[in-house]
Order: C-alpha cells, then structure tokens, then sequence
C-alpha cells in the first residue's frame, strides 16, 4: 500500500504546483521610450554621387550624431554612390542650444575634404512637447542661411544663421 501511495502523492504535488504558478504576461508597451519632441536633419540637391545636408551638429554643448557622419560612413567603400541617411533627434520639451548647420558631401572622401559649411552656427531654441521640428536653409550661390522651422505649421522656430567654416 505504501509503494502506490507515494507516487499518488507525488503526482498530486506535481499538479498543485503547476496550478499555483502566478500566470505569464506580455511586457507593456510602455516601456517603449516615445520622445517629447523631435529635430529632423534635412537633405537638400541630391545629385550623382553628391547632397547638401542641413543637420543639428550639437545639442547643449554635447556633439551628437548627424545626417552627415551617417552617410559617410554608409557610403565608405561604394565608390561614387552617396547613401543618403536622414536622421532624427529627440529631446525633451524646453530651452534648448543647437548647433547647426549646412554643407555639400561628396561621396569621394577626397572631394569631400574641400566641403566646408556654407552656414553654421548655434540657436537658441525652445521645443514644444509632442512638436516635430526640421532644420531648414536657403541657398544662394555659396553662401547659405539656415534655421529650425515648426514643420507642422512652416514658421521659424529659431533665429537664422549663416556664414561657414
């Protein structure tokens, strides 16, 4: 009696434990980061080999990855063929300083070398939460302006700089 007994109580313990398992969920999708507001680089007369790209190159004093390094970096090895890569920045609603600015780039590092900003400086910029902003410019020959503009609404968000490096 006692050699069925135990196996009895064992698979009784087995289907009790199996039932007192707290049950699995699915992770939130809250733990989704969503950004408060965003700064998109923009490209500008993309031609064979060739794109003017107006980026944010600092957010508060701190470089920050860019539509330029992108697609130099995606380009190396390809030969005369540039892949473009747009990028966008998210940053918290607020007071902000950019720096931005507009250059040629050539995807044949050794032209490339000769491109300088047609307009660079730093603005000061202040985000609206769930606001989508672009980085925009106006060329006239080698010289450029450039600022951030509400892409909803197409007003300045910023003053203008120009001048370049």
């Amino acid at each position: 009696m006692n050699k069925l007994f135990i196996p009895a109580l064992l698979v009784q313990l087995f289907l009790l434990a199996g039932c007192a398992t707290p049950p699995s969920q699915a992770p939130s999708l809250n733990l989704i980061y969503q950004p408060d507001a965003t700064v998109k680089d923009s490209v500008y007369a993309i031609e064979q080999g060739r794109a003017t790209f107006c980026v944010v190159l600092s957010v508060d004093g701190t470089d920050v990855a860019n539509s330029i390094g992108e697609s130099i970096q995606a380009s190396f090895g390809k030969g005369n063929i540039l892949l473009v890569r747009r990028l966008d920045h998210p940053i918290t609603p607020g007071r902000h300083s950019l720096s931005i600015g507009c250059r040629s780039v050539s995807a044949t590092p050794v032209f490339d070398a000769f491109n300088k900003f047609k307009a660079k400086g730093t603005v000061e910029f202040t985000a609206a939460k769930e606001h989508t902003y672009v980085v925009k410019a106006r060329f006239d020959g080698e010289a450029a302006s450039a600022w951030i503009e509400d892409e909803a609404s197409g007003t300045a968000a910023t003053a203008t700089v120009s001048g370049g490096s």
